[in-house]
């Protein structure tokens, strides 16, 4: 029987030790490989899984200070709302101000900038009819969020079915807009539908 157990255990030792850290993740609960030691060829082909690389190794140098704009000296919200540039629809529009540098947001508290990672995969998630296709722009989002803000906790990566019924409710896009964006009222509606407003 001894024999048996040691002709059993011997193989399975061997295999457990020829086997690469990635291949024994699977096995046992290691801790993730520090992302300072991983080599090129081990880097993730998944974009925000680079930008998660990308930020977790950023060196001090790297960090730049924000230059103090304008708006931050405003004394009230209405003197700051003034500053923001109006849209075609004659709404304040902050993603228009990210784009003039308006307004900067800020990585980290202290008043630092990373050189972040911009998703430049804009989209229209395809509506009931073409007119209400509605449009994401992940460029702007990335430049003051985090992919992990919004993913996998409001959004699977793909095939979500988002209804107007379920953000005015809170959810999806309407986790924020409504709070701390724009709201998904009547008034709005052709920010994201943009073919209501001949986009």
């Amino acid at each position: 029987m001894q024999i048996c157990l040691r002709l059993l255990i011997l193989p399975v030792l061997f295999l457990l030790l020829s086997c690469s850290q990635k291949t024994l993740s699977i096995f046992f609960d290691l801790p993730a490989t520090p992302p300072d030691k991983i080599t090129q060829a081990q880097q993730p082909t998944d974009q925000q899984a680079i930008s998660q690389t990308e930020t977790a190794t950023i060196k001090e140098e790297e960090v730049t200070p924000l230059v103090v704009t304008e708006i931050e000296n405003a004394r009230s919200w209405k003197e700051a709302e003034k500053m923001l540039p109006i849209n075609k629809l004659g709404q304040r529009d902050w993603a228009m101000a990210l784009q003039q540098s308006i307004i900067q947001p800020r990585s980290a508290i202290g008043g630092t900038r990373e050189p972040g990672f911009i998703f430049k995969f804009d989209f229209y998630l395809k509506g009931p009819d073409p007119v209400f296709d509605a449009f994401f722009p992940h460029s702007v989002h990335t430049q003051h969020l985090d992919c992990a803000s919004c993913h996998p906790k409001l959004f699977r990566y793909r095939g979500t079915k988002i209804t107007m019924d379920d953000i005015n409710k809170g959810q999806y896009c309407g986790f924020c807009h409504g709070s701390v964006s724009f709201s998904p009222g009547p008034e709005n509606c052709a920010r994201c539908h943009t073919a209501l407003a001949g986009g």
